[in-house]
């Protein structure tokens, strides 16, 4: 077929021989592109300029394409459906880039259709189970390809805010585990996902020493954990703990009455121009709050039967403020 151009555009089918004639063209410049039986379109990077009155000659090549296939296994032998299959092939200037992905079926089998000749990357991955190596393959020339994946440790527990709440099961992170080898050390990072309550499970992960840490938008990373992990073991209560990133700083004390008695249930409002947190006082006259803003804010005490008592400049960090309230 001759591709789209300013002249106009053609097509024929080859005979018996190959052979191919396309007649009654305008003058101009096309672009060729073949279609096989059960091959995708193949555009070839030739620009064939016509000119009126004459016959062009051009003979073309279709390349050939071939097929990959194989079958996923666990470490029992069984077929593994469900397996997420990459194929990676090698560009001109020897990188890697994707062809596309297959999934294993009920048998554990996978294939790739169409793929050029020339040198690809397989990778098969599975949730629960340890992520095979790579494995290049020269195409053609490849025998039915088997995979054996193993079943990993497990991990499971919660995640929770510096104050002891579950992190919401909308925010998404990743877990990070550094595998603690002095012959060679190495680092994973998975995909951390929050069930209700700030709980998390996480299966397919090799065995050894290894130094865990729990990253999540919007917060600090937790402080790292080291366990041990043994294949097909689960190391469960395995709680982290994160900080907000944008808590800038905290302001704590004690408000009671002109007696020295608590005052509870007293409104404490700390303000800056761009936030406003507030809190009430427990049974013990205490408070704490947290901002996130910058530049210093200004306090309010308040309470039903006392004279209001307002603070400017004070500047958060860990900055502990008595109130004494007089009654009206």
């Amino acid at each position: 077929r001759l591709g789209e151009s300013p002249a106009g555009r053609g097509y024929c089918k080859t005979d018996s021989e190959g052979r191919y004639e396309i007649r009654n063209l305008t003058p101009g410049e096309y672009r060729i592109t073949l279609i096989a039986k059960g091959t995708p379109p193949q555009e070839k990077d030739l620009r064939v300029e016509l000119k009126g009155g004459t016959l062009t000659h051009r003979d073309l090549q279709l390349r050939s394409l071939f097929s990959i296939s194989g079958t996923v296994f666990d470490q029992r032998g069984e077929p593994l459906p469900a397996a997420s299959v990459q194929l990676r092939r090698y560009n001109p200037a020897d990188r890697l880039v994707s062809f596309g992905v297959a999934e294993s079926g009920p048998d554990g089998r996978f294939k790739f259709e169409s793929v050029p000749e020339g040198r690809c990357s397989l990778k098969t991955s599975c949730d629960g189970y340890i992520g095979s190596d790579s494995l290049d393959l020269n195409v053609p020339g490849n025998d039915e390809i088997r995979v054996d994946l193993k079943t990993g440790a497990v991990v499971s527990g919660k995640l929770l805010d510096e104050d002891g709440r579950p992190v919401t099961a909308q925010t998404a992170g990743e877990i990070r585990i550094e595998y603690v080898s002095k012959v060679a050390p190495e680092t994973d990072t998975h995909a951390l996902k929050l069930q209700p309550g700030g709980k998390y499970r996480l299966g397919g992960l090799k065995s050894g020493e290894v130094r865990i840490v729990v990253c999540a938008p919007g917060y600090l990373p937790s402080e790292p954990v080291e366990v041990e992990l043994e294949e097909g073991g689960e190391k469960t209560n395995l709680d982290f703990t994160v900080k907000s990133a944008r808590t800038r700083g905290v302001i704590s004390g004690l408000v009671t009455d002109s007696d020295g008695n608590p005052v509870e249930e007293a409104l404490v409002v700390a303000g800056t121009r761009s936030e406003r947190v507030e809190c009430l006082t427990d049974i013990r006259g205490e408070y704490s709050l947290k901002l996130t803003g910058q530049g210093p804010c200004i306090m309010e005490v308040s309470k039903e039967g006392f004279t209001a008592i307002t603070r400017p400049a004070v500047m958060p960090g860990s900055t502990h403020i008595d109130f004494t309230l007089q009654r009206q």
